[in-house]
């Protein structure tokens, strides 16, 4: 009888629980396939809150009454739990009798110990601080976020591996009497925070200029073991034909525990003051028509374009009008409300608005003051929290230098974590708190949401009223008309093949070559045939997303270098080849040197003398179609090439004399 799948069998452990014993040896009892709970408990609503890690060891086996051979074997995971919160993993550790206990401590053990670290701690460090206090030789190096050390008992019985979450250092005197004298020395003082307690009380001893005398607890450092591996399931990212040597799948990682922490980066943050005040950027409303778009569910969105300045908003929405009440809210004033929330960002000019029923597209004008936030030169203090004034309401005197309103930041620690009350400029704070301010007088009142943390400090900052780091300029500035120039990726164009043509408000525009170097038409411009460059200035605005075409035949180009003569006027002569020309495609390249004087200054700084130097200067030159050249005296003959060209001018250099 050969063996089959249903001989193939998935048996119990001892014991099929989350307790330190859990696990043992196998057991007759089969896992039955199919039914519901027979290997893993349901998941709790407190599990799936804070995450749980369950462990449960079973075994493989044969049932059969034959002794035929099987010819080896092996386990997979076929299908990915349908909870995506939920993730599966295989591993073995390899023993027939271990538990549950064991099992854990393979899955901690990812580091092992390394060397000594050059750390030691200074005193005992008891159970449950999750905090530990060591010093060190100031020019060893600082223990570093992220970085795990094993700490050992004396006794060798007990080890933990702690993981450092922040490092404060500080250089430190201690005294040590050597058995006839007092002796000081100084250690860097390390105080570390470890992202679990204690499980134990860890031996430690008065500093000393050498080793511990004392026996102390053991401190290594550890290093990355890659010994256990563990099997999933993971889709592919990409079709598997006959013949691949490599698969692309989604990921090669799963959670192996749960974890609770999150990476948010952020964008364009201030690193130290966070107020900001609107500002106006012009003396008269803008009115502008804007388009809301559906983001999820009964909420739309739209933006203004540029920032607004606050209680200077109105928006005409679905038959109804609305006001900012400065503080971010759009509120009812007249006609129909089909809304039941409207908010406003000041600074990105973001609009968002939630119907009172399903979404439906809509199109809303908006009339506002364009404004941009700025900050000043910031104003800060602080109250220092201690058990005798730890409480809820504070008041602030800042009558010396009276906050602008809208800026004023009150920031405080509550279970650890910081809080902000801000200044809407209204008078009111508003946040993990409320208050009141008078900018009259500089004074505040502030109401805590929660009571701050001992020993830490409410921290305020804002800018002042007389702050004159700003100058708030509007009106009208002429501009320069925009001056596109480009170099074709082809040289020697056809005079007067040259199209430009661009769309502004819809409309198609042109400039057109006149076969002379001159582009007329929508715009002006010059274009050098030769090399084809060209420059051109556009008489409207191009339309956003459109592009400027460029349209033109290649003709053949000829050049080389041409024997020159200079006479005492510094006109320069010679004939080009390949005559007769077309006018408007010569272009002449070539340098002079210009000298200057540059001054040495001696040591002694009376003595000093000149030296002279020479730079080479390129000159470039056109035809101007009509027997000359461009901006420069002389001619050229298009029949037989023959030209003349002012090649040399005066110019001013200082001279340094004693």
């Amino acid at each position: 009888m050969a063996i089959t799948n249903t001989d193939v069998k998935l048996y119990e452990s001892q014991r099929l629980t989350d307790e330190e014993d859990g696990g043992g040896r196998v057991t007759g009892s089969e896992i039955v396939d199919g039914n519901v709970n027979n290997l893993f408990q349901d998941i709790s609503r407190i599990d799936r809150t804070i995450g749980d890690v369950a462990l449960r060891k079973a075994f493989i086996g044969i049932s059969t009454d034959n002794n035929d051979t099987y010819l080896g074997s092996h386990l997979i995971l076929t299908e990915p739990p349908k909870d995506k919160n939920v993730s599966v993993l295989l591993f073995d550790t390899g023993s027939q009798t271990d538990e549950r206990l064991d099992a854990r401590d393979r899955i901690e053990s990812y580091v092992v110990p390394g060397i000594k670290a050059n750390w030691e701690l200074i005193g005992d460090q008891l159970q449950g601080q999750r905090a530990i206090v060591g010093y060190q030789r100031e020019e060893l190096a600082i223990p570093e976020i992220g970085e795990v050390y094993k700490i050992t008992t004396p006794d060798d019985l007990t080890s933990q591996f702690v993981r450092i979450t922040s490092v404060d250092h500080s250089s430190a005197t201690f005294t040590y009497h050597n058995g006839s004298q007092y002796v000081d020395f100084t250690r860097r003082k390390l105080d570390m925070q470890i992202s679990a307690p204690l499980i134990t009380t860890f031996i430690g001893a008065p500093p000393v200029p050498g080793a511990p005398e004392e026996e102390t607890s053991l401190i290594h450092g550890t290093q990355i073991a890659d010994t256990s591996r563990y099997y999933g399931i993971q889709p592919v990212s990409a079709d598997i034909t006959s013949g691949d040597l490599t698969i692309k799948a989604e990921s090669v990682y799963a959670p192996l525990v749960p974890s609770a922490k999150v990476e948010t980066p952020l964008l364009d943050q201030y690193g130290g003051y966070t107020g900001k005040t609107m500002v106006a950027t012009a003396n008269s409303t803008r009115s502008v028509s804007c388009r809301f778009v559906h983001i999820s569910e009964s909420q739309s969105r739209t933006y203004l374009q540029r920032g607004a300045l606050p209680k200077n908003l109105s928006l005409s929405l679905e038959g109804g009008t609305f006001e900012d009440d400065g503080a971010g809210n759009l509120l009812h004033k007249g006609g129909t409300n089909n809304f039941s929330k409207l908010t406003v960002d000041y600074e990105l000019g973001e609009i968002n608005v939630w119907r009172a029923s399903s979404y439906t597209t809509a199109t809303a004008t908006a009339t506002y003051q364009p404004a941009v936030a700025i900050t000043g030169a910031a104003i800060s203090g602080v109250i220092e929290i201690s058990n005798q004034n730890r409480g809820f309401n504070y008041t602030l005197n800042m009558a010396e230098a009276k906050p602008r309103p809208g800026t004023l930041v009150v920031s405080y620690i509550a279970l650890g974590k910081w809080q902000d009350i801000r200044d809407t400029g209204a008078g009111q704070m508003v946040g993990s708190g409320t208050g009141t301010i008078l900018f009259a007088t500089g004074s505040a009142a502030i109401t805590l949401d929660a009571l701050p943390d001992p020993d830490s400090a409410i921290v305020f900052s804002y800018v002042a009223q007389s702050d004159d780091e700003v100058t708030i300029r509007t009106g009208t500035v002429a501009l320069d008309d925009m001056t596109f120039r480009h170099s074709l990726e082809r040289t020697g164009i056809k005079p007067g093949s040259m199209t430009v043509t661009y769309v502004s408000s819809g409309v198609d525009k042109t400039l057109t070559d006149q076969a002379n170097g001159l582009l007329t038409g929508d715009g002006n411009g010059s274009i050098h045939y030769a090399p084809g460059e060209l420059s051109f200035k556009l008489d409207y605005l191009p339309d956003s997303g459109t592009e400027i075409a460029l349209t033109y035949e290649e003709g053949a180009n000829a050049g080389g270098e041409v024997i020159v003569s200079i006479d005492s006027q510094g006109m320069m002569s010679g004939t080009i080849p390949g005559a007769p020309l077309l006018p408007g495609s010569v272009q002449l390249a070539f340098l002079v040197e210009q000298l200057s004087n540059v001054p040495s200054v001696s040591k002694s700084e009376s003595d000093w003398t000149t030296y002279e130097s020479a730079r080479n200067v390129a000159k470039r030159i056109s035809d101007d179609t009509a027997g000359g050249w461009r901006g420069v005296v002389g001619s050229i003959d298009y029949q037989t090439g023959a030209f003349s060209v002012q090649a040399l001018n005066d110019y001013n250099y200082p001279e340094y004399r004693m």
